[in-house]
């Protein structure tokens, strides 16, 4: 016996045949059977089954390399050993459980089977396996979205930003049996851009009547307007009307009793053969020629702009920031550098909500 030997002992006590240690390093413990457990239930209630107990190796269990226990940690027994009569089972083990159905809804199918205890009893009789129809509820149907439908017209025919839309609905297919309804909006919204809306043309006031072409016998006198209060823009109406009236004016017959009106009066007939612009520069350097062979004067004078658009004389009108006034015969306009300054509208209405229940959304554009 070695001095470890006795190291180990000087740990350990003897007690009822077993040595018993404390844990220690290189204390050996063989291994003991603890108690039986109780015997499980018979596996079959006629024809003959079995019944099983079992034991387990701890008490204590092996420690330190020891022996484990000598035996078997299992025993079976016979019982319910009676012969079957009527329904007890008969040629037949018991049915199994059910097994799970083929399917969640929509109909499907589930069985169970049995086996035959003995050969002597397989015929065309025995019947393995049973079917069941199950899960018979329809299955949910999940509401699925159509197509959009197209964009409406925009809500503002001309001059400004309107708004259009489009919608779809939960009909591809429609939610049925419980199923989900469809997840999104159910109405687009977008912006438009109208286009500028036409301008229908309106005249200008009056020019002055012009001076009489004729000093007597006869002459005529003519004032004139313009489509330019405001111009056509856009594809709008021209004005409709008159754009010149003409009206008789020193209708009493000439006379010859002074020599001067007699000169004048030849110098008038003498040049009246000639061009309107010779027949004012004779009568008054003044006068200038704007409208066909009428002599008037300089501030009577319409004016015609790069566009070739007409402007009454003594008219004024805007063009972006700039405005622009017809003066003797020339169109003056002034000359400010124009910056375009975004300004923002008013809100529209707020539109209707996407959805009819749950979380949606409304809009409104300016």
């Amino acid at each position: 016996m070695t001095s470890d030997d006795l190291w180990v002992l000087s740990l350990s006590t003897c007690e009822a045949g077993f040595l018993l240690c404390d844990s220690a390093p290189g204390c050996r413990v063989d291994g003991a059977w603890g108690q039986w457990g109780p015997w499980t239930g018979c596996s079959l209630s006629c024809g003959g089954g079995e019944k099983l107990r079992k034991r387990l190796c701890d008490n204590p269990p092996p420690e330190g390399g020891a022996r484990g226990c000598v035996g078997v940690a299992e025993q079976q027994k016979a019982c319910n050993t009676q012969q079957c009569t009527g329904d007890s089972g008969g040629p037949w083990w018991s049915w199994s459980q059910w097994s799970v159905c083929s399917v969640s809804c929509g109909g499907g199918q589930q069985a169970r089977s049995r086996l035959c205890r003995s050969e002597p009893y397989i015929g065309s009789s025995c019947k393995l396996r049973e079917e069941w129809n199950c899960s018979l509820d329809p299955c949910p149907v999940h509401g699925g979205f159509s197509g959009w439908t197209s964009w409406t017209s925009c809500s503002l025919s001309c001059g400004g930003l309107g708004v259009k839309t489009r919608s779809r609905l939960c009909t591809h297919p429609v939610p049925a049996h419980g199923g989900r309804d469809c997840q999104g909006p159910r109405v687009d919204t977008t912006y438009c851009q109208a286009p500028e809306c036409p301008v229908d043309g309106g005249w200008s006031r009056w020019s002055p009547w012009s001076l009489c072409d004729k000093q007597c016998g006869g002459g005529r006198s003519l004032r004139t307007r313009s489509c330019s209060s405001p111009p056509p823009k856009n594809g709008g109406k021209v004005c409709e009307g008159e754009k010149n009236q003409v009206k008789a004016c020193n209708t009493k017959p000439c006379g010859e009793t002074h020599t001067h009106t007699h000169t004048h009066t030849h110098t008038h007939k003498h040049k009246h053969n000639e061009s309107s612009f010779d027949l004012c520069l004779v009568i008054l350097t003044t006068l200038c020629v704007c409208l066909e062979d009428t002599c008037v004067h300089l501030w009577q004078c319409d004016c015609v702009d790069s566009l070739g658009q007409m402007w009454a004389a003594g008219s004024s009108h805007q063009v972006d920031c700039n405005t622009c006034s017809c003066s003797e015969g020339q169109l003056l306009c002034t000359n400010h550098s124009c910056t375009n300054t975004c300004v923002w509208s008013s809100w529209s209405s707020w539109a209707a909500c996407s959805v009819s229940c749950g979380w949606g959304q409304r809009t409104r554009y300016r």
